[in-house]
């Protein structure tokens, strides 16, 4: 998984992606207090004419008002950090569900890993066996034991039923074998 370097991190190091959502909470519930004092101070700044608006909107009332037919609705100067709160809240749970699917990805990719070694495992045993096999055959080749592999003869019979015939070499004389 890559690094990505945040501003603001901690130790101006370094996170992994799956680092980021608690350390932009944590920012988020660190830059509250200045959000707030922020609207605070928007409010101290308002003209004469910035509250007669606002008194005229809550005179005419909200009836037949359309989300974004107002661009700034009464008390917009409240809505920054009561927003910023409703973020953080909505950001806890898509971190507590990010934080969800990472753990079914690291346990997919240990399945998967777990999975490759075994494919490993099964391909080295695959290959002692074929291993094994081509020696069995070198050998039998050198003692003059034939190999048939056909499955039936024209009789309908099996080649594997007959008894072997015994080599030339072993009808001559003694087995020469080296062990």
């Amino acid at each position: 998984m890559g690094r990505y370097k945040y501003e603001g991190s901690a130790v101006g190091g370094f996170l992994s992606a799956g680092d980021y959502p608690a350390h932009f909470s944590t920012r988020m519930q660190a830059r509250l207090p200045e959000v707030l004092e922020y609207t605070q101070e928007q409010k101290k700044h308002k003209t004469a004419a910035h509250y007669r608006a606002e008194a005229a909107v809550a005179l005419a009332g909200l009836a037949g008002v359309v989300l974004g037919d107002v661009p700034f609705p009464p008390g917009m100067e409240v809505m920054p950090a009561q927003r910023y709160q409703e973020l953080c809240q909505q950001f806890g749970f898509a971190r507590s569900f990010i934080g969800q699917l990472y753990s079914e990805r690291h346990e997919r990719d240990l399945e998967i890993g777990r999975l490759r070694r075994h494919q490993s495992r099964q391909s080295g045993a695959m290959a002692r066996l074929q291993m094994e096999v081509d020696r069995l055959r070198t050998r039998l080749e050198v003692e003059g034991i034939p190999l048939d592999f056909s499955e039936e003869d024209d009789d309908g019979s099996s080649s594997n039923d007959a008894p072997p015939s015994a080599p030339p070499q072993a009808a001559a004389g003694p087995s020469r074998r080296r062990r």
